[in-house]
């Protein structure tokens, strides 16, 4: 009796489905595991250093505002650039605008390369959603303003900014 309860002991220690055998197979799991969290963590570490790779070079990349335009707001007529600034000095033209009202402020920015590219008296229009604010033509150095209408609201170009890349 004594031979059979240690055989079955043995058995149940060492055999192919004992303890010993399931702590080995939980051992290998566990180190399986470790290995493959350690090599996402690894990715992780370097999708990071990329990101922040990019992100210096993008903060280090030279970009510059310079203000075109800072007065009374207006919404007809021609603004001239301020100190003989022309669009050939810049990338693009951001333009600030604002209902009459001054309850809201909305910005659009064109390239100055599609403004060189635009007919003589082709208008540019700013637009939000499906309202029309401005109909704009752009010289060298100044924007006329020829359309403005969304209703009853009126819309006044509040600044203007030449940005350089």
């Amino acid at each position: 009796m004594l031979l059979i309860l240690a055989g079955v002991v043995l058995n149940t220690v060492l055999g192919n489905d004992g303890i010993i055998a399931k702590a080995e197979l939980a051992r290998e799991k566990t180190n399986n595991a470790q290995r493959e969290e350690q090599e996402k963590l690894s990715n992780l570490e370097n999708e990071l250093a990329n990101y922040s790779s990019r992100t210096n070079n993008i903060e280090s990349a030279t970009y510059a505002e310079t203000l075109l335009y800072d007065g009374t707001p207006i919404d007809s007529g021609t603004l001239t650039y301020l100190n003989n600034h022309t669009i050939d000095e810049f990338n693009e033209i951001r333009v600030i605008y604002e209902t009459s009202d001054q309850s809201t402020f909305f910005e659009g920015t064109i390239s100055t390369a599609a403004i060189k590219s635009m007919e003589k008296n082709q208008l540019f229009e700013f637009r939000h959603d499906t309202l029309e604010f401005f109909g704009l033509k752009f010289t060298s150095n100044s924007i006329e303003i020829i359309l403005n209408r969304c209703g009853n609201v009126k819309f006044e170009i509040v600044q203007v900014y030449g940005i350089k890349y």
